[in-house]
């Protein structure tokens, strides 16, 4: 059993190895770990630690912020600055002697020549290395100035430790002469490859960020700009591949975007290429490569040719479309099998507007046999550059256009029938249930341009809640059905449909009902099945906003700042635990408001408002720009919530602003009708839907849905509440 000082140390050791993860933890939801009596010596370690990240994110700690979040543990705060100030002015003083905390950093540093100008860390030849600008596992690499020819290049350095070890050095020295060959605006230019007083290598110094960091800020690629890299990434494999030099790591965060010259994509790190017919450096058996890329053969340790680098193109530009690698899965074994064995989600799943020529070029490249791939990279540069030609001419057919639903005239006369059969039985039942005021409309007084988004909800049978109850929404119904609904449940229950809490948020009554949840066409998505929930509730208008959750928890970890702007960059963690801190407020408790976050269901059906198209106010997509702030009309950033239009309950921004959490873990739906569904239990995965600034329409329809781990965090992500409203006690739920 474990000492507490052993616990101690192991949920430190947990916590920094989420941090070097780059999954941003908060030591809060770490102290219930260990008894009172051991916290604040374990919140002291926590903090120490999540202020050195910090250091290394270049993020300035505030005394104030912590001593808010921790107000029971200020002594252990001031400690915990005490020692990372301590630890700071001595960084600063073993830096200007050629040290730092990072001890294998400060060998390295050491080993420099002093110099005379500030700032800088020291002089190696020629070059004046001014700061550390990347770090791997086999070394460094330093922005510098060559005093010679007064440029600023970069150095990659070898690591002391793996200095005089020669397969890393004779590996590092590989990677000099293979890029060093290759004469290719796409590929970083080597000026030179150097051995003393350590190995390192010069190189072009590119300003920009790599495409793994613009696909995480900000989500897929439009088809434009993602074919115009991909044939930038073709063409530099064209002249890698000229010189019979595979580069073997192809992946976004090896992909450069160039700030100065806009538009030029360059390949860096050649550190793993080699040359084709190098056979005394490859063994067998061994796995060389980024796993979430690689090539099939490249995963059995087998020897590689050319068309490995294909492969991994090709997982490169579906993730750029789609927004996710093709293989991806939990766990480094997973991910190999998928590779080896299965086939990738179509890519007109992911979103209908990609084109068919690039989804058939992703496809081929994507082949599991390498005779099946397109043989030479020239091959490859072709191909999607006369997709791009298509594109501009508007010659292009997308998945949706190749998909269309084609109906024949005598499928046409018997569809005709069907929706007279339907609407004769919607009156029907609109007269038989008139007097209960049952929410049962006809199909066409919801759907905008293309009825029943291709089929007809299943339909859940009329109940009622309790005895002297309104009846229950169940969908279709129109916006002026949804207004009666929440206003009978209003009355019924003693309330307003619109309210405010004690901090300002504004919540709307949500009525009992049922609908349609998901659709039949999209992978996640599918089945679409009957859900019934058989209680009101309130939820926020808008998304929790920016000012809401400083007024809670004292922070704001937003990356988009303003305070009518949805909180963003927050966990499914901080979103549970905002409600926590909000239900224990005073005036919450005195009022018995506790609040949570939506399952699935209750935000599907809040989003959907009785509607049955693809989006809450129906299926235009030429109408998303008057409800929702997306990819085509965000200018790349948050918005203040309420700008847009309301959908039929009086709830904004559901189709876009940022993505909204949900309680739920996340699984396949099932095919029958469900109650009050909550999620699965398995899964360790929470969901979270709706739209964002950054994505395209597809991923902002009402049944799109999404899933990452708890610890997530993004500046698209943010999150609303609810709040459960009990029916009446007194009177007793009625049988269906």
């Amino acid at each position: 059993m474990q000492n507490d000082s052993e616990k101690i140390s192991e949920i430190c050791d947990r916590f920094e190895s989420h941090w070097a993860e780059e999954i941003r933890v908060r030591a809060e939801e770490y102290l219930d770990q260990v008894t009172e009596e051991f916290r604040p010596q374990l919140l002291e370690q926590l903090v120490q630690i999540e202020l050195w990240w910090r250091r290394h994110d270049a993020v300035k700690p505030s005394l104030q912020e912590f001593t808010k979040r921790f107000q029971n543990y200020t002594q252990s705060i001031q400690n915990a600055f005490d020692e990372y100030q301590r630890q700071n002015a001595e960084a600063i003083i073993r830096r200007n002697q050629g040290e730092e905390l990072d001890p294998v950093y400060g060998m390295l540093i050491d080993s420099l020549d002093k110099s005379d100008t500030e700032g800088a860390l020291g002089l190696v030849g020629e070059l004046e290395i001014q700061e550390l600008i990347g770090k791997g596992n086999f070394g460094y690499v330093f922005r510098a100035v060559d005093l010679k020819l007064q440029r600023t290049v970069a150095v990659k350095v070898l690591s002391p430790i793996f200095s005089s070890h020669s397969p890393a050095r004779k590996r590092f020295i590989r990677e000099a002469r293979a890029s060093a060959a290759i004469d290719n605006e796409h590929v970083t230019t080597v000026h030179s490859v150097e051995s003393n007083p350590f190995p390192y290598i010069v190189m072009e110094y590119v300003s920009g960020e790599t495409l793994e960091t613009r696909l995480r800020s900000k989500g897929p690629v439009d088809v434009s700009n993602a074919l115009e890299i991909a044939i930038q990434i073709a063409d530099g494999l064209r002249g890698a591949h000229l010189h019979g030099i595979v580069h073997r790591d192809i992946k976004p965060s090896n992909v450069i975007l160039c700030r100065v010259k806009r538009g030029l994509v360059k390949i860096t790190d050649f550190g793993l290429a080699r040359t084709v017919d190098d056979a005394s450096l490859s063994q067998s058996g061994v796995i060389a490569g980024t796993p979430l890329y690689m090539s099939p053969e490249q995963t059995k340790g087998e020897l590689v040719d050319e068309r490995s680098d294909l492969f991994s193109l090709g997982s490169v530009i579906y993730e750029m479309l789609c927004g996710h690698s093709p293989f991806r899965a939990r766990g480094i074994e997973s991910v190999i099998s998928r590779i080896q064995s299965d086939a990738p989600r179509p890519m007109k799943e992911c979103s209908p507007e990609i084109p068919t020529c690039v989804s058939a070029v992703v496809t081929r490249l994507l082949a599991k046999s390498v005779k099946a791939r397109y043989q030479s990279a020239n091959e490859v540069y072709e191909a999607l550059r006369k997709c791009k030609v298509e594109l501009s001419s508007g010659n292009i057919a997308s998945n949706r256009s190749a998909n269309t639903f084609r109906v024949s005239s005598r499928k046409r006369l018997l569809i005709a029938a069907a929706i007279f059969f339907l609407f004769a039985i919607a009156i029907w039942g609109g007269t038989i249930l008139s007097r209960q005021r049952a929410l049962v409309t006809t199909p066409s007084s919801v759907t905008d341009s293309s009825p029943f988004n291709g089929k007809m909800p299943a339909q859940v049978a009329p109940w009622q809640p309790a005895k002297g109850s309104p009846p229950p929404a169940l969908a279709p119904f129109n916006q002026k059905e949804a207004a009666t609904s929440q206003e009978d449940w209003a009355e019924y229950l003693g309330i307003s449909v619109e309210s405010s809490n004690s901090i300002g948020m504004k919540f709307r009554v949500i009525p009992p009902g049922a609908f349609a949840m998901g659709t039949n066409e999209m992978e996640g998505e599918h089945p679409s099945h009957p859900v019934k929930l058989t209680k009101p509730f309130l939820i926020s208008m808008y998304e929790v906003t920016q000012d809401e959750y400083t007024k809670v928890t004292g922070l704001n970890p937003s990356r988009f700042v303003g305070p009518r702007h949805p909180v963003n960059q927050v966990s499914w963690g901080d979103a549970v635990k905002f409600c926590e801190l909000l239900s224990g407020l005073p005036e919450e408790r005195a009022a018995n408001r506790t609040y949570r976050l939506p399952t699935e269901a209750e935000w599907e059906f809040s989003c959907r408002a009785g509607t049955i198209t693809a989006y809450g106010f129906g299926d235009a997509r030429r109408e998303l720009d008057r409800y929702c702030w997306y990819k085509l009309n965000s200018n790349n950033s948050t918005h203040p919530v309420g700008q847009k239009l309301p959908n039929h309950f009086g709830l904004y921004d559901l189709h876009g602003n940022v993505f909204e959490w949900c309680s739920d873990r996340f699984g396949n739906y099932s095919s029958e009708t469900e109650t009050d569904p909550e999620g699965h239990d398995s899964n360790t995965v929470r969901v979270y839907r709706g739209g964002n600034w950054s994505i395209d329409a597809n991923n902002c329809r009402s049944a799109s849905r999404h899933s990452e781990s708890e610890r997530f965090i993004a500046d698209g992500v943010g999150f609303r509440v609810v709040v459960s409203l009990e029916i009446p006690t007194s009177e007793s739920a009625a049988e269906e």
